[in-house]
């Protein structure tokens, strides 16, 4: 088959426009899929960068604002008990966002703005409290007074030789960061969600099971994946599998006042959708583009073989001693190009021949 020089030819034809045609396609949609893939990392960080800052701004305000409440009351401590919660109470209508105020010796004895008697020893942030000088952030909440969502920051006391001497706390609303969170949309579906980078409890999360569990227990198929990304590092994107089976891609940036991580994370399916359906247009002119190029080499290959067709059908005409005329021959006669030169030349002969 390839001994012809029509099929040759054809072949030489589509290989020099096919090929360069495909490669910068090829390279093109690649760049394309690339460019737009950091577009959208770039998106999903801009968002949880922006988010991460605003929850990180309240939490820095309280954790300023327990310490200057403390430091305007700083013998609140040596009050008798009545109008310890008076002041207590007092701090607490100053601050529209702060449900409850509480203090508390060195044995968990507490009292509040609410008037409770309660030994908070026990507790978890009274623990912490009675290990370390910084402020203790608690994580999300429900107040069993009010059924509000909230975050403790406890203040440890220490007297002057450095001694534990008790707690100075306040539990805040946490409406605000709670909003900002729920107001997070990835694509249709998706969402944002808080969790804890050191104990990995969801904070938040639009589906309620989860908060309150560890993430080991809500899916424990990506445990190694969230270990060496979310639980480890300050920022980052991810692509996984979530506990409903969708694969979603996301993004994580660190709280440093809390310590949590916030997750901003979309079904992929619904973030790459405009990708996808754009490359599947590109894939499919690429396709088209190609069968045109295709079906124009095969063209201008055939009318380009033609002539040289005819004149070898003239050469075997004459090589088998087949003198006779033939008009059909004419129309190769009449190129100006080499192939005209040669069937004229072979034509002469021809008539040679026949004398």
């Amino acid at each position: 088959m390839f001994k012809s020089i029509k099929v040759k030819l054809l072949v030489f034809v589509l290989i020099l426009s096919l090929v360069p045609l495909l490669i910068t396609n090829a390279y093109q949609l690649t760049s394309y899929t690339k460019d737009q893939n950091r577009e959208i990392t770039a998106h999903l960080r801009d968002i949880a960068e922006g988010n991460a800052e605003l929850i990180n701004q309240w939490i820095d305000q309280k954790l300023i604002l327990v310490d200057t409440i403390y430091k305007s009351h700083p013998d609140i401590g040596n009050l008798d008990r009545s109008t310890a919660i008076e002041t207590l109470n007092t701090i607490k209508l100053q601050y529209p966002d702060i449900e409850t105020v509480v203090l508390a010796d060195s044995g968990g004895k507490s009292i509040s703005s609410e008037m409770q008697d309660i030994n908070i020893s026990d507790r978890e942030y009274f623990k912490k409290a009675q290990k370390q000088q910084e402020v203790i952030i608690s994580d999300i909440i429900t107040s069993k007074s009010t059924g509000n969502q909230v975050i403790s920051f406890v203040k440890p006391l220490n007297n002057d030789k450095g001694e534990f001497t008790g707690i100075f706390m306040i539990v805040g609303n946490a409406e605000t960061l709670l909003k900002a969170v729920s107001e997070i949309k990835i694509g249709q579906t998706g969402y944002g969600y808080l969790i804890n980078k050191e104990t990995t409890v969801f904070l938040t999360h639009p589906t309620k099971e989860y908060i309150g569990k560890k993430h080991e227990e809500v899916n424990p198929d990506n445990v190694k994946l969230f270990k060496e990304t979310i639980f480890t590092n300050h920022e980052g994107n991810i692509d996984y599998l979530a506990a409903d089976n969708t694969e979603r891609l996301g993004y994580y940036h660190l709280i440093p006042a809390a310590n949590w991580q916030l997750v901003v994370t979309g079904k992929a399916s619904e973030i790459l959708q405009g990708v996808n359906t754009t490359t599947k247009v590109i894939i499919a002119l690429i396709g088209v583009t190609s069968a045109i190029v295709a079906v124009l080499a095969v063209v201008l290959g055939s009318t380009f073989v033609k002539p040289i067709k005819k004149v070898t059908d003239l050469l075997i005409k004459t090589e088998n001693l087949d003198l006779a005329e033939d008009d059909s021959f004419n129309e190769v006669y009449n190129h100006k190009d080499e192939i005209g030169i040669m069937a004229r030349a072979l034509g002469v002969t021809r008539k040679t021949m026949r004398e």
